[in-house]
């Protein structure tokens, strides 16, 4: 398994992890010099009460319009 198996194995569940695990992970991909992974995560993650998760995909595309 490779490193972004792993995290997409972690946020991509319908509880997400907890701010301390998110942080704890950020923290750890940075000491590895997943930088990448890291603006990745920044970028798709989303928070709700707390918990980090990767939402599911749009399968209707775009609802802006």
């Amino acid at each position: 398994m490779t490193i972004e198996g792993l995290v997409n194995g972690i946020l991509d569940d319908d509880h997400g992890i907890n701010e301390e695990a998110f942080s704890e992970l950020i923290t750890y991909l940075d000491s590895i010099g997943e930088t990448a992974l890291i603006e990745r995560i920044n970028n798709e993650a989303e928070c709700q009460d707390g918990r980090f998760y990767f939402p599911l995909p749009n399968f209707f595309g775009d609802s802006d319009g």
